[in-house]
């Protein structure tokens, strides 16, 4: 019996696009926090890794299968970086000719996460130059990258989790530019941006906005409710818009209808968002840090930056 369910990987649409988080040039971000992380723990959690010898092959159904499932549950196939997939040739055709990744000619360039492709089996670099696949028998086997011989590698761009809570509260909950880079300064001082950060403290507060006390055990209720994952950073942002419209109409309004469309209008929507949403310790120390954030750091990066939807 294989420990993972096949249906999960299944092709469900062929309608897939070209990631929009690719086509935004972000000049640089103040975190580099990615699924890329969440997708590796996932190709990793099968029990044992066992080295390759002549009885155990690298199967391509299984292996595709098993990248699939990883890329769902890191939610890499909602953000646009994976398709759903069931052989190699899909794969390839969705990285090289509708993401346009590009291949990798030295092994010394390659990356962790990056695809390889041997004897038209696909695998994925973790880490030390390690290369996993799937077996018949669905265990996981590994390379090292250099004993492959004429394999391809396919370098992914794996999007930061700043640049896409920028493109979903644009895009998706319509927030004007000031309002979002507002909140852009908080959830980096809170999380990084990064929705499976615990409180390191006290492993109290949780996610971009580090909910805590009785505000975590209603996020958790929203999510089970609506069988929604916690982790998911779409989840935590729908829900911290929820929070907004319903538990602080005033600070929404005055995001929505009060800020100046500039670095001054990132200020007051960091100050407003810090003093009424977050309140943390010291909050007028913080905000006036999250206030200068928005407005010298985050403005200039996303405050002009074109979008298309």
């Amino acid at each position: 019996m294989l420990p993972f369910t096949l249906s999960y990987a299944t092709a469900s649409s062929e309608s897939e696009s070209r990631a929009d988080y690719l086509d935004l040039e972000v000049p640089y971000t103040l975190s580099d926090a990615s699924p890329l992380e969440s997708f590796i723990n996932e190709l990793n959690s099968l029990s044992e890794t066992i080295n390759l010898d002549k009885s155990i092959t690298p199967d391509e159904t299984l292996s595709c299968a098993y990248i699939s499932l990883a890329a769902s549950k890191s939610h890499l196939i909602e953000f646009g970086t994976f398709p759903y997939f069931e052989s190699t040739d899909e794969l390839k055709t969705f990285l090289i000719d509708v993401n346009k990744f590009e291949t990798v000619k030295s092994n010394s360039k390659a990356s962790v996460g990056d695809v390889v492709i041997c004897n038209s089996v696909p695998g994925i670099i973790t880490k030390d130059t390690k290369v996993i696949f799937i077996s018949k028998d669905g265990q996981l086997i590994s390379y090292k990258l250099d004993a492959l011989k004429n394999a391809q590698i396919i370098h992914v761009v794996y999007p930061k989790y700043e640049v896409l809570s920028f493109l979903y509260m644009t895009n998706e909950l319509g927030y004007n530019r000031p309002k979002v880079c507002g909140i852009l300064a908080n959830i980096h001082c809170e999380s990084l941006s990064n929705p499976t950060i615990e409180e390191r403290s006290n492993q109290m507060g949780y996610g971009i906005c580090q909910w805590s006390k009785d505000r975590r055990i209603l996020f958790n209720l929203y999510c089970e409710k609506n069988n929604l994952d916690p982790d998911f950073l779409y989840t935590q942002l729908d829900y911290m818009d929820k929070e907004l419209k319903e538990d602080f109409g005033d600070l929404d309004y005055a995001l929505n209808k009060t800020l100046t469309n500039d670095g001054d209008g990132a200020y007051d929507s960091a100050v407003y968002f810090c003093f009424n949403f977050e309140n943390p310790n010291e909050a007028t120390d913080a905000s006036i840090e999250r206030g200068e954030l928005a407005q010298e750091t985050i403005w200039p990066i996303y405050g002009g930056l074109t979008v298309e939807k």
